[in-house]
């Protein structure tokens, strides 16, 4: 046989395969991501676009769910499978088009799987991080106090308010919540700056005030930072502690004397108490310090006029009873008897304002008016200063009068 009859022989055998499909240049499948990518009579199958198959006769049906026998319109498919609202049959999906949002077609099982992150919920595939659904358990995060739930990878956290805290896991209080404190810095108000289990709580010693700035002192009966307490102005130095605030004030220790104004026993002259008082019956808005009578026995009197009225009262900071050295205070008052013989023009220059507790009248054979206070003759004890009495003026008894 010539070379000529070999090579024809040699193209019909490559024509005859060509023929059979075997090989000659066969363009090869177009790559995708899904099969929107492809044409229409194709899907996306291991990342190649190939020729649908919607006969499907190698489909696994123990890994899908078979189509209803059933009326869709009637009873629902099972999940991934569509319903041909036509003919009310439930069908396998050939095309990720078929599927819903956030679904696609599998590749193998033909039915519409929700892509990674989503959760079918209700029909429909829902995002895992989001607060209607998060996870995988199709429920909604719960309600945050004091904040917002959010689904953060999958699991229901909160976004809290500003001034509250996040509790996690390992916090002292129910995690995924918005508490008041994490720390005891959290906790500012001198009044609870101990963090308990996401509270802020009152302290319970010193130790517990450390981090409130001045006021380093825990009252321990009220749970309060204080910066001192009563009968303990170590805190304060050489200066009193306010038993109402729980401060220090500018008030020298012992520094006060009889009816002079008063905050604590600390304030008071030695031998001295700080004591409630009235006048006319009232109440007054301050405390005055009161020498004790430290006479030996119940029928003699060691007190100085004129303070020479004897009452028991309690110390505001003890609450401790003294017999006290005090004032006619029926009369008058403490300021209106610190103000004796203090030159004025009015009564309104005397004692308190608004208050008929002092005159401004001439004493002591003075011509100048000078400032007095009302006094009682009938009464046994001396109510004025030394060596003046009381005795009628113009029309009102009061000391020194003439």
């Amino acid at each position: 046989m010539n070379s000529l009859s070999l090579r024809s022989l040699a193209l019909a055998l490559l024509t005859s395969i060509c023929i059979l499909g075997v090989g000659c240049q066969a363009e090869s499948p177009q790559t995708c991501e899904s099969s929107s990518d492809c044409d229409s009579n194709q899907s996306c199958l291991n990342a190649r676009c190939q020729l649908t198959d919607t006969s499907l006769p190698d489909a696994d049906h123990d890994a899908a769910p078979d189509a209803q026998a059933g009326d869709c319109r009637v009873e629902p498919c099972a999940e991934g499978l569509l319903c041909n609202t036509s003919t009310g049959a439930c069908e396998h999906c050939t095309l990720d088009e078929q599927c819903d949002e956030y679904a696609v077609c599998h590749a193998t099982e033909r039915v519409c799987s929700c892509l990674a992150g989503y959760v079918r919920c209700g029909g429909v595939c829902t995002s895992q991080d989001s607060v209607e659904s998060c996870g995988s358990q199709c429920e909604p995060c719960p309600e945050v106090e004091n904040g917002e739930p959010v689904c953060v990878q999958q699991t229901c956290s909160a976004s809290c308010d500003e001034g509250f805290f996040l509790c996690e896991e390992g916090c002292d209080g129910p995690p995924g919540t918005c508490v008041e404190c994490l720390e005891n810095a959290h906790c500012t108000d001198p009044q609870a700056p101990v963090c308990q289990q996401g509270a802020c709580t009152g302290c319970a010693s010193n130790q517990d005030c450390a981090g409130v700035e001045g006021k380093a002192i825990c009252d321990v009966a009220t749970g309060m930072c204080t910066q001192c307490l009563p009968g303990q102005s170590e805190a304060c130095g050489d200066f009193s502690c306010d038993p109402q605030t729980r401060e220090c004030t500018t008030t020298a220790l012992k520094s006060r004397g009889s009816c002079e104004s008063c905050r604590s026993d600390d304030e008071c002259a030695p031998d001295h108490i700080c004591v409630a008082m009235t006048f006319a019956g009232l109440a007054r808005d301050s405390a005055y310090c009161l020498r004790i009578d430290t006479a030996p026995d119940a029928n003699s009197s060691d007190c100085q006029e004129p303070f020479t009225v004897l009452d028991i009262r309690e110390s505001i900071t003890t609450t401790e009873l003294e017999i006290v050295c005090g004032i006619n205070e029926a009369l008058t008052t403490c300021e209106a008897v610190l103000d004796y013989n203090r030159s004025c023009t009015s009564a309104d220059d005397c004692g308190v304002a608004d208050l008929d507790d002092a005159v401004c009248e001439a004493i002591e054979f003075e011509i100048a008016p000078r400032c007095s206070f009302p006094c009682d003759s009938s009464l046994e004890y001396p109510q004025c200063y030394s060596p003046y009495g009381c005795a009628t003026g113009t029309d009102i008894q009061y000391c020194g009068a003439h």
